[in-house]
């Protein structure tokens, strides 16, 4: 006789949940599974611990944790969220007059998904680029900021780009905390001379899956007169809610 596989009984109650697309009470999900109830709280309790299920202790209901909503992105295409971004790379972008851009965070590292240059304004065009050094990109410190990474070590060795690249890993954490704290990250010619980007997390839980960022020339970003950086940035930082609340409504493939 096949013994019960307890990873496979797991999966069942993480797939009611998960199609369910609601908070669901212990009792329905006992129904569903159509196992013991013991056995059923056993599986949510393991699943809550390990962040696939989350539960509120209030209303005593089940739902879709922290880490399976990172899954869920993660198994996402980079052409899906390339043209799920697209409409607020545009807003963005002819909002500010400046390129706009998306990047994915993976295992591969941080990928480059897609920019936009504005319809009109800008006279000068920077790529973003395809590189995101964690100490030197606003991309790559806001998302390792909020990306739940280990803590950059005492010993870590960061490249110097320019004069303003950090190359301290102490102040780099200390630069982390202040980026948790304003809910945003700067660049000021820390990787290229005279170039200025700011990036805002896209999160899934708290917990950073990507970035809408802003480049352009420092000194024309930075002396806007017609929209100054801090309105900038609070658009940048809204938009990037927007992207997050997009990318969490469209499920995510079978």
């Amino acid at each position: 006789m096949r013994r019960s596989n307890p990873l496979e009984r797991a999966f069942q109650v993480l797939d009611i949940v998960a199609c369910a697309d609601r908070e669901m009470p212990l009792v329905e999900i006992v129904n569903a599974a159509g196992l013991p109830p013991s056995t059923t709280f056993r599986l949510t309790s393991n699943l809550v611990d390990c962040g696939m299920l989350a539960f509120d202790p209030n209303r005593k209901v089940y739902a879709l944790g922290s880490r399976a909503r990172r899954l869920a992105f993660f198994l996402r295409g980079h052409h899906e969220i390339s043209e799920l971004a697209l409409p607020v790379l545009e807003t963005l972008a002819n909002h500010v007059g400046e390129t706009t851009f998306v990047v994915r965070r993976g295992e591969d590292g941080l990928r480059l998904l897609r920019y936009k240059v504005p319809e009109v304004g800008a006279q000068a065009f920077i790529h973003p680029g395809f590189n995101f050094p964690r100490h030197a990109t606003a991309t790559g410190k806001v998302i390792h900021a909020f990306g739940g990474t280990d803590p950059v070590g005492e010993d870590a060795e960061l490249e110097r780009y320019q004069d303003a690249t950090i190359t301290d890993p102490a102040v780099l954490e200390k630069v982390y905390a202040a980026i948790r704290e304003q809910g945003y990250a700067e660049n000021i010619s820390e990787l290229d001379h005279d170039v200025y980007s700011v990036a805002a997390p896209i999160l899934v839980h708290g917990e950073a899956v990507g970035a809408l960022a802003i480049v352009a020339p420092r000194e024309r970003i930075l002396e806007k007169e017609v929209m100054p950086l801090g309105d900038v940035i609070a658009e940048l930082c809204e938009q990037a809610r927007v992207l997050t609340r997009l990318l969490e409504q469209v499920p995510a493939p079978r």
